[in-house]
C-alpha cells in the first residue's frame, strides 16, 4: 500500500484516522485507476474492523481484519441488526501482513465494487 511518502497526483490520501485501541485507517485514491485503497494498521493479536456509509453500525459496509484457522484474514459485511450481518464479496484485493506485533490489512477495490459504492466519498 502507498504511504505518505509515495502519494503521486494520481494516488493520494482522502483522509486518515486513529482508531480505538490505536489502530491507525488511512484512505487513499488511485484517480487514474478509479480505485480505493483502505489501509489498517493495529495490533496483530487483536481484530478489528471499519465501516462506511453509515453515521451508526446498522447499514455500514464493514470490513474486518482477524484471525481465522491461525491465519491474519479479511472479511466484509453489510451490518443489519434486525436480520443479521449479511457476509458479502466484493471484488477486492486483501492483504494482511504482520511482524508478530503489528499487522497491516490493505484493501483495493474499485470505487463501486459492487457490495458499496464509494464514489461519491471520494470524487
Amino acid at each position: 500500500a502507498p504511504t505518505a511518502d509515495d502519494t503521486t497526483d494520481t494516488v493520494v490520501i482522502c483522509g486518515t484516522s486513529e482508531l480505538i485501541d490505536d489502530v491507525l485507517l488511512t484512505v487513499y485514491k488511485d484517480t487514474t485507476n478509479s480505485r480505493v485503497i483502505i489501509e489498517t494498521t493495529g495490533a496483530a493479536d487483536l481484530w478489528f474492523a471499519y465501516g462506511f456509509g453509515s453515521s451508526v453500525m446498522n447499514g455500514a459496509f464493514a470490513v474486518v481484519k482477524h484471525t481465522a484457522d491461525s491465519e491474519l484474514t479479511t472479511n466484509f459485511f453489510t451490518l443489519n441488526k434486525s436480520t443479521g450481518n449479511v457476509a458479502v464479496t466484493p471484488t477486492a484485493d486483501t492483504s494482511v501482513t504482520s511482524d508478530g506485533t503489528t499487522a497491516i490489512n490493505t484493501v483495493t477495490m474499485a470505487y463501486d465494487a459492487g457490495s458499496f459504492d464509494f464514489t461519491d466519498f471520494l470524487t
